[in-house]
């Protein structure tokens, strides 16, 4: 009989064992999921942050650019170049533009080249002499 208590005593304390090893263990499960959630939202946070940062930013210069358009300046400037309008007093001038290629310039003049041509026939000819 005592054989049998002891080997219930050993078998009762292996269990307890055993179970405390098992409780460990899904303690450090669970303890490590928490811990890799909360470095995640860490950096999900330090994003966002990045994020405001970034839209505060714009934000700023969203508000200097409304200022700048409500600007009388920017109104009169509008007027001038989108309607070709002018004060009174002022004279309108219509400036042909080029072709895309050409960088927006003057087309080059079909007569003759840069290099065949004076300099002063070249005044001439873009104040309307010639």
């Amino acid at each position: 009989m005592s054989q049998l208590k002891k080997e219930a005593k050993y078998s009762w304390r292996k269990r307890l064992r055993l179970l405390m090893v098992g409780w460990g263990l899904y303690l450090i499960v669970v303890l490590s999921q928490n811990l890799r959630e909360v470095l995640s939202v860490r950096g999900r946070v330090k994003e966002a942050k990045g994020k405001v940062e970034e839209l505060e930013q714009e934000q700023a210069r969203l508000k200097e650019s409304l200022k700048e358009v409500e600007s009388v300046e920017f109104v009169e400037q509008q007027i001038r170049d989108e309607l070709m309008l002018a004060k009174p007093g002022e004279t309108v001038m219509v400036v042909p533009k080029g072709t895309e290629d050409e960088g927006g310039e003057f087309p080059p003049s079909p007569e003759a080249t840069e290099d065949t041509v004076a300099n002063w026939q070249k005044w001439a000819r873009l104040f309307g002499f010639l």
